[in-house]
C-alpha cells in the first residue's frame, strides 16, 4: 500500500542551500538533539526545514498557532496520531525520530519548557525548530541561516520570474542589472521572490532605479517584505527597537566605538547582543552591519520615534572628526591603518557628507576631504570630481580659508587626472592666493609644487622657480615632506628635458627625505621614478631593483593603482631585456589588477606591451590585434606619449602581414608625435621599426639588387648606432632585436642554394617556436610532445636529409621514457604530425615509406 508523504511537497522548486543542508545533515547524524534554525524573516528557514524533514523521513509541523504547552502537545499528538497517550511517553517509546517544528518564535518562552521536557525523556528524539529568536534551552545549538549565494540568488529570481511571466523571457540587457539587484536585495529569498513576481511591470533595471522604495514595492497577495520584517520587530524589547532604529543612521556598518559615541544608550552592548541573537544585526569580527532591507525598515521606525535630524548631526560630527584624523595620517608611518579605516567607513563618510551639505557645510567639507585621502588608490574620476565640487562649495560657505585651500588643492589634483589642465590651474592659482592672503605657508608650499607639476613636461622656466620657492618654504617651516615632494617634481622636470643624471640625483634626495619621515607611499613613488630613470639609462638591474621595491611598498599599502603602474614598468623592463615570459607574467598581472582598479590608461598600455611580446614571438595577428586595441584606448584617453610608442610597433606588425600602406600611415603619425614631444629615443626606435617596414616592402615588390643591398646596409647602420637615452629607450632594445630578426630571415632566404624549397624554416634551437616562409612565428612552448617531434625532424633533416623517421623513433623522441603500445604510439605520432601540418608545415612535412621527414630541399635556419 502506498504511504502518503509525511511532508507536503513544495509548489515551487528548491534553489541552492547545499552547504547549509550538508551542515545540518551532519549535525543531525552526529546526534545533536536540539537545533534551532534562526535568521530574519524571509531568509527561507521554513523551506530548508521542510527539505530536511522530507529527506530524512522526519515529521514536519507548523506551530505558529500554538500559544500554550497544551496546544503544542495536542498538535504533536494529532500529527503523530497518538490517541490517548501522554506525548512524552509516546515519543520516548517511538525510538529514533526527527521532529521539525516550524515558527516557534511567536510563543517561544511558554513552549520552551515542554521541548526541554521531551528532550530529557526521549534520548532518541532530535528536535529541529525554526525561530526568529533562540529559545535559550540548555543544550540548544543555534544555526543561523544567512543569505543565498550570489549565483543561487540569480537562479532563484530567474526561476520565479519564469513562473510569473513564462511568455516574456528576461532580456539579455537585464542580466547585468539582475546581478546588482539581488545584491541590493541582500540575497534574501523572500525579497527576491517578491521582486521576480513583479517582473512584468518592474524588470531588474527599473526595480533597481526604485530600490529605495523596496518596502512599498515588494508585496503580493501572499505577503510583503514589510510584514515579514514586522514579525521580527515585534519580538524586540522597546530598548532593542530604539537601538535598531537609531542604528539605521549608519551606512555600510559600524564598530562598537562608533555605536557608543553616536547611539548613546544605556546597556548598549546588551541591546546589540540581543539584536545579534535575533539575526537583525550582523557581526563580522569587530564590525556590525544591517541588511539593507532591515536598515530601510528601521529608518522608517526611526522617523516614527523621532530624533533623526539630531542623530544624523551626531553621526556626521563623529565621522568628520575621525575621518579628518585618519586622513592626516594617510601619508605617514600609520598610513595603512589610516587608509583601511577610511576605506572601511567610506559609506559612512559619504552619507555624512551628503546629509550635512545643506545645514552643516563644515561637516560636509571635512567628511568629503577625508574621503579624498583615498583617491590616490584610484577609482572613478567623475565621482571624485563631483565630491570635490561639493567640498569646494561647502568650504566657501564656511568662510574657513584653510578648508577652502585644501578643497581647491584636492580638486585641482583630480582635474589634472581628468586631463583638465586649465581647470586644475584655476584651482591651484586660487588656492595659492587664499593661502598667501592668510599666511598659510605650508599650504603655499604644497600648492607651488602642484603648480609646477602642471608645467611638467613642458619647458616652462616658471616650474623651476616655483619648486625652488617650495624648497625654501619647506626648509623655513621645518617641513621635510614639502622639500621631498619639491625634489621629486624637480627630478621629473629634469628627466623631461633629458638631464637623466640630474633627475636621478634629485629623486634620490627626495627618497632619503621620504624614508626619514616614514612617508611610505611617496617612497614608492620615488622608487617608481628611479626605476624609470635607471631604465632610460640602460641600467636594467638597478631599474628592476627599484621597481621591485616600489611594488612591495604599494602592495603593503594595498594601493592597486600605484602597484599597477610599477608592475607595468617591470613588464616593460623585462621586455627590453628580452625576457618575454617574465614580461608576459607582469603584464598579465596588470590586467588582473585592472579588473579591480579600472584604470583604462594602464589597461591600454599593458595591452600594447603584451602585443609587443606577441610580435617578438612572431605571433603577428595577435600582435596586430592587441596593438590596435591598445592604441585605440590610449587615443580615446588623449594619452600621446604612450600611444606614440605603440604606433611604430603596430606599423611593423602591419607590414609583416602585408599591409605596408597602412604601416606607412602609422609611422607618419608616430613621427609627428615624437617630433612634438622632442623625443630623440622615440625617433631612433621609429627608424629601426621603419627598417622592418622597408624590408617587408622590398620582399613584396620587384626590387633591384642594388636597392635591396642599400636597404640591408641601412638596416645594419641603424643596428650599429649607439643607443639614444630618453623616455622610450626600453622600446629601442625591442626594436633592435626585431630588425635584427628581419635581417636574419632575409639572409637565410637569400643564402638557400638553387633547388632548395622557396621558403626557409626558421626554428629555435629547442624548437619552442618556428616560422615558415617568412610567415608568422608559431609558439610551441605549451605543446611539449609536438615541440620534441619538430626538434627531432629538424635534426634528422640536417644530419640525414631525405631519410625518414619511423613512428616508433618519433614516439621515443616525443614521449621519452614512456612505455607505449605500438598502435597507441602510431596514433600519437599521427596526431602530432597533423598538428604540425595544421600549423603551416604541410607543404614540407612529408611521408615516405621509411617514415616522416622534412623536405630535403627545405632551407633550415636554427636560431
Amino acid at each position: 500500500m502506498h504511504r502518503a508523504p509525511k511532508v507536503r511537497p513544495d509548489r515551487t522548486s528548491f534553489v541552492g542551500r547545499e552547504r547549509e543542508l550538508s551542515a545540518l545533515r551532519t549535525m543531525i547524524a552526529d546526534g545533536i538533539p536540539f537545533i534551532t534554525l534562526t535568521g530574519p524573516s524571509g531568509m527561507g528557514k521554513t523551506r530548508i526545514a521542510r527539505r530536511l524533514a522530507s529527506e530524512l523521513d522526519g515529521e514536519f509541523l507548523g506551530v505558529e498557532a500554538c500559544a500554550t504547552q497544551a496546544d503544542l502537545r495536542a498538535a504533536v499528538a494529532e500529527r503523530l496520531r497518538l490517541a490517548g497517550e501522554r506525548v512524552g511517553d509516546a515519543l520516548a517509546a517511538r525510538g529514533p525520530l526527527l521532529l521539525v517544528l516550524d515558527n516557534v518564535d511567536p510563543h517561544a518562552r511558554p513552549l520552551a519548557g515542554v521541548l526541554e521536557e521531551w528532550l530529557e525523556r526521549c534520548p532518541e528524539l532530535t528536535l529541529l525548530v525554526t525561530s526568529l529568536v533562540p529559545l535559550g534551552i540548555r543544550g540548544e545549538v543555534r544555526f543561523e541561516l544567512g543569505p543565498l549565494g550570489e549565483k543561487d540568488a540569480v537562479v532563484l529570481y530567474l526561476d520565479r520570474a519564469r513562473d510569473a511571466a513564462a511568455d516574456r523571457p528576461l532580456a539579455p540587457a537585464e542580466r547585468e542589472a539582475l546581478d546588482e539587484l539581488v545584491l541590493r536585495l541582500d540575497r534574501l529569498p523572500l525579497a527576491i521572490e517578491l521582486a521576480a513576481a513583479r517582473v512584468r511591470v518592474l524588470p531588474p533595471r527599473q526595480l533597481l532605479e526604485r530600490i529605495s522604495q523596496r518596502l512599498a514595492l515588494l508585496r503580493s497577495a501572499e505577503g510583503s517584505l514589510t510584514h515579514a520584517l514586522s514579525l521580527s520587530w515585534n519580538l524586540l524589547t522597546a530598548d532593542e527597537q530604539r537601538v535598531l532604529a537609531r542604528a539605521s543612521v549608519f551606512a555600510g556598518g559600524f564598530t562598537l566605538a562608533a555605536a557608543e559615541a553616536i547611539l548613546r544608550s544605556d546597556f548598549l552592548v546588551d541591546h546589540l547582543d540581543g539584536l545579534r541573537a535575533k539575526a537583525l544585526l550582523q557581526l563580522d569580527v569587530d564590525r556590525f552591519s544591517l541588511y539593507e532591507s532591515v536598515r530601510e525598515f528601521a529608518a522608517l521606525r526611526l522617523r516614527e520615534l523621532g530624533g533623526a535630524t539630531e542623530l544624523e548631526r551626531q553621526h556626521a560630527a563623529y565621522f568628520a572628526s575621525e575621518g579628518t584624523a585618519r586622513a592626516g595620517r594617510a601619508e605617514g608611518p600609520e598610513a595603512l591603518a589610516a587608509l583601511r579605516w577610511l576605506a572601511t567607513d567610506r559609506e559612512n563618510l559619504l552619507a555624512a557628507h551628503r546629509r550635512s551639505f545643506g545645514a552643516a557645510p563644515e561637516l560636509a567639507a571635512r567628511t568629503g576631504l577625508a574621503l579624498a585621502a583615498l583617491f590616490s588608490r584610484g577609482g572613478p574620476v567623475a565621482f571624485q570630481r563631483e565630491l570635490l565640487d561639493a567640498c569646494v562649495q561647502a568650504a566657501r560657505r564656511t568662510g574657513d580659508p584653510q578648508l577652502l585651500v585644501q578643497a581647491l588643492h584636492e580638486r585641482g589634483r583630480v582635474r589634472k587626472r581628468e586631463g583638465g589642465s586649465a581647470a586644475a590651474r584655476a584651482d591651484v592659482d586660487e588656492g595659492l592666493c587664499v593661502a598667501r592672503a592668510h599666511g598659510d605657508r605650508a599650504s603655499e608650499g604644497h600648492l607651488l609644487i602642484a603648480s609646477a607639476s602642471l608645467r611638467v613636461p613642458a619647458s616652462d622656466p616658471e616650474a623651476r622657480t616655483e619648486l625652488e620657492r617650495a624648497l625654501a618654504i619647506g626648509a623655513d617651516e621645518g617641513e621635510p615632506f614639502i622639500e621631498g615632494q619639491a625634489l621629486l617634481v624637480l627630478g621629473a622636470l629634469e628627466e623631461s628635458r633629458g638631464a637623466i643624471d640630474s633627475a636621478a640625483t634629485r629623486t634620490e634626495e627626495a627618497l632619503v627625505l621620504f624614508r626619514r619621515g616614514g612617508h611610505l607611499r611617496f617612497c614608492g613613488i620615488a622608487l617608481l621614478n628611479l626605476g624609470a630613470i635607471h631604465s632610460h639609462r640602460g641600467r636594467f638591474s638597478a631599474a628592476r631593483n627599484a621597481l621591485e621595491q616600489a611594488c612591495a611598498i604599494f602592495a603593503s599599502l594595498e594601493n592597486l593603482t600605484s602597484l599597477s603602474y610599477a608592475t607595468t614598468n617591470l613588464g616593460s623592463l623585462a621586455l627590453a631585456m628580452g625576457d618575454l615570459d617574465e614580461a608576459e607574467k607582469h603584464l598579465l598581472e596588470v590586467l588582473a589588477l585592472d579588473r579591480r582598479s579600472s584604470n583604462r590608461q594602464l589597461h591600454g598600455i599593458a595591452t600594447g606591451q603584451l602585443a609587443i611580446v606577441a610580435l617578438e614571438r612572431g605571433e603577428l595577428r595577435e600582435a596586430e590585434r592587441r596593438l590596435a586595441d591598445g592604441i585605440a584606448a590610449l587615443r580615446e584617453l588623449g594619452v600621446k606619449r604612450e600611444r606614440a610608442m605603440l604606433l611604430p610597433f603596430h606599423a611593423a606588425a602591419l607590414a609583416l602581414l602585408g599591409g605596408t600602406a597602412e604601416a606607412r600611415a602609422e609611422l607618419s603619425e608616430a613621427r609627428a608625435a615624437f617630433d612634438e614631444l622632442g623625443d630623440p629615443a622615440g625617433m631612433q626606435m621609429l627608424a629601426l621599426l621603419e627598417g622592418i617596414v622597408a624590408l617587408s616592402e622590398a620582399r613584396r615588390v620587384t626590387c633591384s639588387g642594388s636597392d635591396a643591398s642599400s636597404l640591408e646596409a641601412r638596416a645594419r647602420e641603424l643596428l650599429a648606432a649607439p643607443i639614444c637615452t630618453g623616455v622610450t629607450v626600453e622600446g629601442l632594445f625591442v626594436a633592435r632585436r626585431l630588425l635584427g630578426q628581419a635581417l636574419a630571415r632575409r639572409a637565410a632566404a637569400e643564402a638557400a642554394p638553387p633547388g632548395l624549397h622557396p621558403g626557409a624554416l626558421v626554428v629555435a634551437r629547442d624548437a619552442t617556436y618556428f616560422s615558415f616562409a617568412g610567415g608568422e612565428r608559431v609558439d610551441l612552448r605549451r605543446r611539449g610532445a609536438v615541440r620534441h617531434l619538430l626538434r627531432g625532424l629538424v635534426e634528422n633533416r640536417l644530419i640525414a636529409p631525405g631519410v625518414g623517421a619511423s613512428a616508433d623513433e618519433l614516439a621515443a623522441i616525443g614521449w621519452p621514457g614512456e612505455k607505449i603500445l605500438p598502435t597507441a604510439a602510431a596514433t600519437r605520432v599521427w596526431n602530432a604530425i597533423r598538428i604540425l601540418r595544421g600549423l603551416g608545415l604541410a607543404p614540407v612535412l612529408l611521408r615516405h615509406a621509411d617514415g616522416y621527414l622534412l623536405d630535403p630541399a627545405l632551407a633550415v635556419v636554427r636560431e
